[in-house]
């Protein structure tokens, strides 16, 4: 990966790879950031994994999602987002994160949120 090898050459971290769970959440997520996004996330978790061979996920920086089962039946995600966020960009990753939970239905996600759509718009473009 370009990334990896540019920024792992730029902070003395030659050996570094990328682990198998964190590359299975770079995989899942829809970047919506594009390629900028993926280039942060990666020189993120290049600078954060000091004394780490390999890169996992909680170095990426990347929400992650959990779905478990209720006691009545229904799907309900757990959003692990890490610490240093502003508050714009944790409600934005919030934001995201409920929409693929919803599987990319807005309507449904700006319902559960309890937001309207256009709430939900610019809480994502913030």
């Amino acid at each position: 990966m370009h990334f990896l090898g540019l920024y792992s050459r730029r902070h003395g971290k030659r050996d570094l790879c990328i682990g198998q769970a964190a590359m299975g959440l770079l995989h899942r997520h829809r970047w919506p950031g594009n390629v900028r996004e993926l280039e942060h996330a990666i020189e993120r978790a290049v600078i954060l994994a000091d004394s780490a061979t390999s890169i996992e996920p909680h170095h990426l920086g990347l929400p992650t999602t959990d779905a478990r089962s209720t006691p009545n039946g229904e799907t309900s995600h757990q959003i692990v987002l890490p610490l240093g966020l502003t508050l714009d960009e944790a409600a934005s990753r919030y934001a995201r994160a409920t929409i693929t939970a919803c599987d990319q239905n807005r309507s449904l996600a700006a319902k559960r949120l309890g937001v309207g759509r256009n709430t939900l718009a610019r809480k994502i473009r913030e």
